[in-house]
């Protein structure tokens, strides 16, 4: 029981890190040239309406 409740606290730990670094990790693509980090200022533009 102790072991099962272990495993469990480790499996949600470890998916709350990843999640907790998933947003923190940059937008952007990979082309021939490489990764491609996209700025704040071009995904907040747009024509307003």
């Amino acid at each position: 029981m102790l072991v099962t409740a272990g495993l469990l606290v480790a499996g949600i730990g470890s998916l709350a890190l990843i999640l907790r670094e998933l947003r923190k990790a940059p937008e952007g693509y990979e082309d021939e040239h490489g990764f491609r980090v996209v700025s704040k200022r071009a995904v907040g533009s747009g024509v307003l309406g």
